[in-house]
């Protein structure tokens, strides 16, 4: 067994505890799964599966694609133009501290507000 199936089966086993096992509070029933992108297309493969697992066991499933978000919050705010501007005048790290500031400053487009709004694909929540 791949240690990418191993950690698939030891988050079903979480997620199917009662009460789950995900995380340490009761009020953020989420899980996020990290994997290596030599894994990607066997990881969203083997998430299918488990969503199907999980879904027929009564809970409910919904994904979040990160990657999403995060362009959405750089499209819907400042800009792709802009941070491209921004790293050219003042530099990677400069430009790098940005992208962050747009996921959590309320003067922006915070990540969890986007998660709320958003059409869901990436990360494992339950209902």
């Amino acid at each position: 067994m791949s240690l990418l199936q191993e950690r698939i089966e030891n988050l079903e086993s979480d997620l199917l505890a009662t009460p789950p096992r995900i995380n340490a509070y009761h009020d953020l029933p989420f899980a996020v799964f990290r994997y290596d992108p030599t894994d990607e297309f066997e990881a969203r493969k083997q998430m299918r599966f488990l969503a199907t697992r999980v879904e027929n066991a009564g809970r409910k499933i919904h994904f979040v694609s990160l990657a999403k978000l995060l362009w959405t919050a750089v499209e819907e705010t400042e800009g792709v133009a802009a941070i491209a501007d921004e790293e050219r005048q003042l530099g990677f790290p400069r430009a790098q501290e940005t992208v962050p500031t747009l996921l959590s400053d309320e003067a922006f487009m915070p990540l969890q507000d986007a998660v709320c709004k958003r059409p869901v694909y990436w990360l494992l929540g339950l209902g």
